[in-house]
């Protein structure tokens, strides 16, 4: 297969390898990719870690195969429409938990650091921040596909699965803005906590430290919004479908998506109250692309 060929249906092998690579990170590597008259085959060391990549490609919205029967390569032909659907509506969904709660990551960061036994030593809060990081990356990648590097000028010829192609970028766009926002939104409100501790109830230093911060989160993303004219458009025209309550000051609104956030977090998930045992259930590449219900951060 040509080049010219790869880009008619939309095939970036350096994108393809790159969510191969986050998909089976320390469960073996990729040994081979090459291009094939059918499109782009890769070769992989176990069939733990083709079946792995097969999951993670499948979510994101490529037409993946097995050849010849074989249990340890794949072949990449194309996008799937119905797999590109999927994801755009599980993308909207992540959007709008992410949007309608912006202090959920502080939270269950100052929780975790209120956990910590007595008398262990203390973590450095770029630890706690990393781990969050790390966390709300995989959360958004188990929903609604891995996020990576991919050439913008590499589009499928079909009309149909361009304009999902291109939908589905500007709302990676958007949802990696509102990590970062849940992040900073963090890394302001755990260092106000711990002074304010020490002049109130950790309670109440909590709430003040997350309102405080959610203040400053609400200024930042009105001047990103204010300055990025295609900012608050993307976010609306993703947005749609139901929304949970907004969260409170300590980012609590009373529905399931903080019951859920704190769920992520072991140590905290036998002190708070979840949405139930299914709430618990991890993604598994033998299930459907995408969950029927409806998540939240950190679940």
């Amino acid at each position: 297969m040509t080049t010219a060929d790869l880009r008619e249906r939309g095939l970036d092998p350096a994108h393809i390898l790159s969510v191969t690579g986050q998909a089976i990170s320390g469960r073996g590597q990729a040994g081979l990719a090459v291009t094939a008259p059918e499109g782009v085959r890769i070769y992989f060391r176990s069939r733990r870690a083709a079946g792995r990549a097969t999951a993670a490609l499948t979510r994101v919205g490529y037409q993946v195969t097995r050849p010849d029967g074989r249990r340890r390569d794949l072949m990449i032909t194309g996008w799937n429409a119905e797999a590109l659907e999927s994801r755009l509506e599980a993308m909207r969904t992540v959007l709008s938990q992410l949007s309608a709660s912006p202090s959920i990551t502080a939270s269950i960061v100052i929780e975790q650091f209120r956990s910590l036994p007595p008398g262990s030593p203390a973590r450095r809060d770029s630890s706690l921040l990393t781990e969050a990081h790390a966390r709300l990356r995989g959360w958004v990648a188990d929903h609604c596909g891995i996020h990576a590097p991919h050439d913008p000028s590499i589009i499928p010829a079909d009309v149909g699965n361009a304009l999902r192609l291109r939908a589905t970028r500007a709302l990676e766009d958007t949802i990696d803005g509102l990590t970062q926002r849940h992040l900073r939104v963090a890394a302001e409100a755990l260092p106000l906590y711990q002074s304010l501790r020490l002049q109130t109830t950790d309670d109440q230093a909590k709430d003040t430290a997350i309102r405080r911060a959610s203040v400053i989160y609400h200024l930042d993303a009105a001047n990103s919004d204010s300055s990025s004219p295609a900012g608050p458009r993307s976010a609306r025209r993703a947005g749609r479908g139901p929304r949970p309550p907004g969260p409170g000051p300590d980012g609590d609104g009373g529905g399931t998506p903080v019951r859920q956030a704190a769920a992520g977090f072991p140590r905290l998930a036998a002190t708070t109250e979840t949405s139930g045992p299914e709430s618990l259930t991890p993604l598994r590449p033998d299930r459907r692309p995408f969950s029927t219900r409806r998540p939240g951060p950190w679940h």
